[in-house]
């Protein structure tokens, strides 16, 4: 996976990299055989001293742009509101989201090379292709799933996996939340397109198929609608909406739903999942989400329309739920229209600089960007990205990917007007 012939500043962004990987895949794994969650604080602290380091030797730091900086900063702000964990003493909570976006700061400023963006997609896609695997484990053989995999996890987790596995048959695979297993194998498929752009080989597009497949395993119908919308909308931008991509995509479109139909008839797995959208069931787990978007607005009517706080809603749950099943209203409820539109409108700036990206470039890279920008935004409508800790910590990551090549862009056309 590295090559051999490496210098000490690459080996440095490589053991960063791969340390905030593990950070956020084998979190609920790590803090297990530790014994105590604020590892994973250890583990961002090491990885952004190695990465800082290849920042300084570069001198990258002060021959940066502030863009990406700033955006990064108008993100950090909302969060110091009324915050729930520094009223409650829970610091490492806390500092895991800020030391994420301290990474990606110190990542950006170390100005990435091609060869650390390909290494990174390429952890994301071995571990999405691992816990893609134990999911069909846990449909075929369920009894190693429960007895085998299961235990490994932290003890609250377990028992949490095992009763959505039986009751509701999501599947966690080899995370602590089928949502999480979910989103890792979105994270995969997005990674494994990455390459697949720019290599169109067999091996590539049966990784994408097999991991589409074990999207449908995991039961979860907002993933799999998201990525799809998200798909859609990128591949019109990047290939200029021209009536050949409307053709295209059409027969694409057919070919998934007829699989897809098949998949229903036959592997009762992705029946389920079809199941959630079109029959009506009263013990459905996203009804509960309407529950949660009253006792939220509730929250906020009874603080007098004041905004409640950053994660203050998870607080009232005694923090057994994050947050409400939709980053739009509980960011505006916990920090305001403030804190809405500078949360928000970062993100928009993020979405629209990897548009401004592609239209400059056509490669793999702007493309799998302005994809997760476009996944995150509307997987915020019934996720909370936001609050999560891979989620944010891999869109802030992504985003540091297109701001270090549109500075070298900006260099270029700089250097061009000189001459």
């Amino acid at each position: 996976m590295i090559s051999k012939n490496i210098n000490i500043k690459s080996l440095f962004t490589y053991i960063s990299l791969f340390l905030i990987v593990c950070s956020f895949t084998l979190r609920p794994y790590i803090t297990k055989f530790f014994g105590f969650a604020s590892i994973i604080i250890i583990f961002q602290s090491v990885a952004i001293f190695f990465q800082l380091l290849v920042a300084i030797n570069n001198y990258k730091i002060k021959k940066a742009k502030t863009n990406f900086i700033i955006l990064c900063i108008i993100c950090i702000i909302p969060s110091l509101y009324n915050n729930a964990y520094l009223m409650d003493g829970q610091y490492s909570k806390f500092l895991i989201y800020i030391f994420a976006i301290v990474y990606a700061c110190v990542l950006y400023l170390s100005s990435i090379e091609k060869k650390h963006i390909d290494y990174f997609f390429k952890l994301i896609f071995i571990f999405s292709v691992f816990t893609s695997f134990v999911t069909w484990i846990g449909y075929f053989i369920p009894t190693i799933y429960i007895n085998k995999f299961i235990p490994l996890l932290p003890e609250v987790s377990a028992i949490n996996v095992l009763n959505d596995f039986t009751k509701y048959s999501a599947n966690a695979g080899f995370t602590d939340h089928y949502s999480r297993n979910a989103f890792y194998i979105v994270l995969g498929i997005i990674s494994l397109l990455y390459f697949f752009i720019n290599n169109k080989s067999k091996k590539n597009l049966f990784w994408i198929m097999f991991l589409v497949a074990s999207l449908y395993l995991v039961g979860k119908r907002g993933h799999l609608v998201f990525l799809a919308i998200s798909f859609m909308t990128s591949y019109f931008i990047f290939n200029n909406i021209n009536y050949k991509t409307i053709i295209k995509f059409i027969f694409i479109i057919l070919v998934v739903v007829s699989f897809s139909y098949l998949g229903v008839k036959f592997v009762p797995g992705v029946k389920n999942v079809y199941d959630r959208f079109f029959v009506s069931n009263k013990s459905d787990i996203s009804n509960g989400r309407f529950i949660m978007y009253e006792d939220i607005a509730n929250q906020y009517k009874e603080n007098r329309f004041i905004p409640i706080g950053w994660s203050q809603y998870a607080r009232s749950t005694n923090y057994y739920h994050p947050g409400v099943h939709n980053d739009y209203l509980q960011l505006f409820y916990e920090t305001g229209i403030i804190g809405f539109i500078l949360i928000i409108g970062s993100n928009t700036m993020f979405l629209l600089s990897s548009i401004r990206y592609v239209k400059k470039e056509k490669n793999s890279l702007g493309f799998c960007v302005l994809l997760f920008n476009f996944f995150y935004l509307t997987y915020s409508v019934t996720g909370i990205p936001h609050y999560d800790y891979e989620v944010y910590l891999s869109f802030f990551i992504f985003n540091s990917f297109i701001y270090v090549y549109l500075d070298k862009l900006k260099m270029i056309d700089e250097t061009n007007n000189i001459f």
